[in-house]
C-alpha cells in the first residue's frame, strides 16, 4: 500500500479486501462535526455519502474517489451477514466498564479481532451465525448498561478514525492475523434472548388496513402502496430522508422489493404534493429552531450562474458554437476563473461526457482554448470515451453513469449533447420531465452539477437572430440557468442567460 495514501484510505482499502464492506464518515473538526450542522447528533461518526449505509461498498475504485473527494473522512465497517461480523461495543461512559466486568463473571471473551475506540471503549468482532438469523443492534442491554450489539444493518467506525473527543480508533488485536472467533456460549446465550429476530414477521392479526400494508405487499400494488404510506408520514411531519429511510426498510418486505430509485422518486415526488397543501401561519418558539437539524444550503460555483447539484442547459442552433464553448466553460471552472464576468469560488472537478466530435477535434480546441486563457495544465478534467453508451432514461444505465461520476469524484457534469444520451421524444412533455429528473437523483447521490449541451431546431428567416427552443416545456422547466448562444449577422455571435 502506498504511503502517501491518507490512511483510512489505507485501512479502507484493506478491510475491504477482507470482503467488509466500507463508508466515508465525517471527521472532527476541532470540537464540531465537519458535516457542519451546530447540533450534529452523532458527531463524526454519520455517513458522508447520500444514501448512507447504502452505499457501502467494497469495490476499491469507488472507496478511492470518496478519499480522493473526502480525504480526511473517518472509516466505518458495515456489520452483519453481509459482512459476516457482530460486534459487542463496549461504552465506558455510559457504563460498559462496569457492565464488562460483570458481563466477564459468566465467562471471558475470546481473543478475536478487538479494537480500542476513540471514546476509550472496545469492540470485540465475532463471527456472525450466517443462514437464516438476523442479528439486530441493540443498545442498553438488560443490566449490561453502556455495552450494545452491533448486527445487520449497524456499522462501527474502525480504525484509524479520529473521535470528537481528540481519541483515535485502534487495533489492540489487528484484524489482520487475527482469527475472527464465534461468540462463546455465554454471550450466545444473551444475545440469542436479546438481539436475535427471525427473518419473517410474525403473524400479527388486524383489523387495520395501515397496519397490514406495512407488512409488504405483492406485485401490482407496490408503487401505490409506496406513496399511500409516503404521505401519510410526511403528512404528520417527518422529513424527506426520514420517510426514505423507513420505506427502504418497509421495501424488504414487499415480494419482490422495489428499487432504491422508485423509493426515492415516489418520496420526492409526494413530498412535492405535500409542499403544495395550504398551512395555517403558526408560530415557531426559537428554541426548537436551534435544536432542529437543518441542511446546509448548497454552495455558490459561480454566482449569478448556477450552484451545486444544480443544471444548466446551454442552448443554440446547430454550427454555432455549443461544443467548443462547453468545453471553455470546462476549462474555466476546472481552473476557478471567473466566468463571464462572474466570480468561481475554488476550482472543480469536471467530467466531459461527448459524443459528437473526435478525439482530434477535441484536443485543437482544448490548446487553442488553454493558449487564450494562458493555461498550461488541466488536471481536475476528465474526458470519458466516445465509445461510452448510456440511456439516462434507463434504470441500469443510470446506476452506470452514478458510479462513473462517484468513480471520478466529479463536482460538475458536462453531456454534450442532451439527445445522444436518451430515446425519450423531446416533445413529449412527461417523458421529457421523467429523463432530466433522473439526472436530478444523480445530483443527490453525487452532490453533481449539470451542464447539458442541447440543440436547437433550424433556423427560419422570420427568426434569424433571435434566440429559439426545441422541444418540450419541460426541458425549460428543469433547468435552473439557461444560456443560449444565438447567430447574429457578419458572424457575430451573442450569449443570452435566461
Amino acid at each position: 500500500m502506498a504511503d502517501n495514501l491518507p490512511k483510512c484510505l489505507q485501512a479502507a482499502l484493506d478491510y475491504a479486501s477482507r470482503g467488509w464492506p466500507v463508508v466515508p464518515i465525517y471527521w472532527p473538526e476541532g470540537d464540531k462535526c465537519s458535516c457542519g450542522k451546530d447540533n450534529c447528533q452523532s458527531p463524526a461518526k454519520h455517513p458522508i455519502t447520500i444514501h448512507g449505509l447504502k452505499d457501502a461498498t467494497t469495490d476499491k475504485n469507488i472507496i478511492k474517489a470518496w478519499w480522493n473527494k473526502w480525504p480526511k473522512a473517518n472509516v466505518a465497517i458495515l456489520t452483519g451477514k453481509v459482512s459476516g461480523i457482530m460486534v459487542v461495543d463496549i461504552d465506558p461512559r455510559n457504563g460498559g466498564d462496569v457492565s464488562l466486568k460483570k458481563l466477564e463473571r459468566l465467562g471471558n471473551f475470546p481473543i478475536t479481532p478487538t479494537a480500542f475506540t476513540g471514546g476509550g471503549g472496545l469492540h470485540y468482532i465475532l463471527e456472525h451465525p450466517g443462514n437464516d438469523v438476523r442479528i439486530g443492534n441493540k443498545s442498553k442491554m438488560a443490566g449490561y448498561e453502556g455495552i450494545d450489539f452491533k448486527g445487520d444493518g449497524g456499522y462501527i467506525l474502525a480504525a484509524p478514525s479520529k473521535h470528537i473527543s481528540g481519541g483515535q480508533y485502534t487495533w489492540k488485536y489487528p484484524h489482520i492475523g487475527t482469527k475472527i472467533a464465534p461468540p462463546p456460549p455465554w454471550l450466545k446465550k444473551i444475545i440469542e434472548t436479546e438481539v436475535v429476530h427471525r427473518t419473517s414477521l410474525p403473524n400479527l392479526r388486524t383489523n387495520n388496513p395501515w397496519a397490514a400494508m406495512w407488512r409488504g405487499v405483492q406485485d401490482g400494488v407496490r408503487n401505490e402502496t409506496a406513496a399511500k404510506l409516503a404521505g401519510r408520514l410526511l403528512g404528520r411531519g417527518l422529513q424527506e430522508e426520514e420517510v426514505t429511510e423507513i420505506l427502504s426498510i418497509w421495501d424488504t418486505q414487499n415480494s419482490p422489493p422495489l428499487s432504491d430509485q422508485i423509493i426515492r422518486s415516489t418520496v420526492q415526488s409526494i413530498a412535492r404534493k405535500e409542499q403544495q397543501k395550504p398551512t395555517a401561519i403558526g408560530v415557531m418558539p426559537a428554541e426548537y429552531l436551534l435544536s432542529s437539524t437543518i441542511e446546509r444550503p448548497p454552495e455558490i460555483i459561480a454566482k449569478g450562474v448556477f450552484m451545486e447539484a444544480s443544471g444548466l442547459i446551454l442552448t443554440g442552433e446547430s454550427g454555432v458554437g455549443k461544443s467548443l464553448l462547453s468545453l471553455e466553460i470546462a476549462v474555466k471552472l476546472s481552473k476557478g476563473l471567473p466566468l463571464w464576468g462572474y466570480d468561481v469560488d475554488k476550482p472543480r472537478k469536471i467530467l466531459f461526457i461527448q459524443k459528437e466530435n473526435p478525439d482530434y477535434t477535441v484536443q485543437t480546441r482544448l490548446r487553442r482554448i488553454m493558449r487564450g486563457l494562458s493555461v498550461n495544465h488541466v488536471p481536475n478534467i476528465q474526458l470519458v470515451d466516445r465509445k461510452f453508451r448510456a440511456d439516462i432514461g434507463n434504470s441500469r444505465d443510470l446506476q452506470k453513469i452514478t458510479d462513473l461520476i462517484t468513480k471520478s469524484g466529479a463536482d460538475i457534469v458536462i453531456l454534450d449533447p442532451l439527445s445522444s444520451y436518451h430515446h425519450a421524444n423531446e416533445n413529449d412533455n412527461m417523458g421529457m420531465r421523467r429523463v432530466l429528473d433522473n439526472l436530478t437523483d444523480i445530483s443527490a447521490a453525487t452532490n453533481c452539477s449539470w451542464i447539458i449541451v442541447h440543440h436547437e431546431g433550424k433556423p427560419s428567416e422570420d427568426r434569424q437572430g433571435k434566440w429559439r427552443f426545441r422541444g418540450a416545456s419541460s426541458i425549460r422547466d428543469w433547468a435552473d440557468t439557461m444560456i443560449g448562444l444565438i447567430h447574429k449577422s457578419n458572424n457575430e455571435k451573442k450569449l443570452c442567460a435566461f
